[in-house]
């Protein structure tokens, strides 16, 4: 969950409106997928190895800590980041890209996704 988290990030500086910012954002974003296709087989290999009641208590644990690191939905610059061309997605955004793509795989692999103590930032 957490490279696919920094992927989500990364995507927004790949269009920076600053040009060395988005190029080397793009070769990180290269390196990224792999890193998110390693993370899903692992977690499909971990469900067949030592089952889904395992996975799933540990990805209780993990999921709320994953939509924190977003941030808060929006921060004091955001909006001025994105007239700028900085960035394209509120934090907020950017969280929801993430957890609909992760709820989709969760349910993929047969687990629940889990349930927040709260509905917002922050989920802890």
């Amino acid at each position: 969950m957490i490279d696919h988290g920094a992927y989500v990030l990364v995507e927004d500086f790949a269009q920076s409106s600053y040009a060395p910012w988005a190029r080397f954002a793009k070769k990180v974003l290269e390196e990224e997928t792999g890193h998110m296709d390693f993370g899903n087989d692992f977690i499909r290999r971990q469900v067949d190895k030592i089952g889904k009641a395992q996975v799933q208590h540990a990805l209780n644990l993990w999921w709320r800590l994953a939509l924190n690191m977003f941030g808060p939905p929006v921060t004091g610059n955001t909006n001025h980041y994105i007239r700028l061309g900085l960035k394209y997605r509120t934090n907020e955004e950017r969280r929801m890209a993430f957890r609909l793509d992760c709820e989709t795989r969760i349910k993929a692999l047969g687990l629940t996704v889990p349930k927040l103590y709260r509905d917002t930032y922050p989920f802890l």
